[in-house]
């Protein structure tokens, strides 16, 4: 009939994904959020709950008004970084891959190397 076929179905959230970009509920695999590349090396989705980001690196971010990374990240540069542009806190660097609308998508984390200890031994 010419009315009452459902074309398609939006959700809530479907929609406030659109408006305020995804949102990481449980029915999210969280696989793509975080990619260990090297051994220091991740590429990390912008999008990501700060809050778990920490937690997951173990380091210690003074939170401010921001709740994803790529939030932090704007807070950090002062402004929302273009594709490039390198990003420096804790001695941890952050390389900005991919920026979306309003957002950044992908970045790249290189942690520093780990302090040795005088009797580490790795036979190098």
């Amino acid at each position: 009939s010419e009315y009452g076929d459902i074309i398609g179905l939006l959700t809530f959230e479907d929609i406030a994904e659109e408006i305020v970009g995804e949102i990481h509920t449980d029915d999210h695999p969280d696989e793509d959020l975080i990619l260990q590349i090297s051994e220091r090396k991740f590429l990390v989705n912008g999008r990501i709950d700060i809050e778990y980001f920490q937690e997951y690196f173990s380091i210690n971010i003074d939170k401010k008004n921001f709740e994803t990374l790529g939030g932090f990240l704007n807070y950090l540069a002062g402004r929302i970084p273009d594709a490039g542009d390198k990003l420096k806190y804790n001695d941890i660097e952050f390389l900005i891959e991919t920026i979306g609308i309003r957002c950044i998508e992908r970045v790249t984390v290189v942690l520093p190397p780990k302090k040795r200890k005088k009797n580490d031994d790795d036979g190098d």
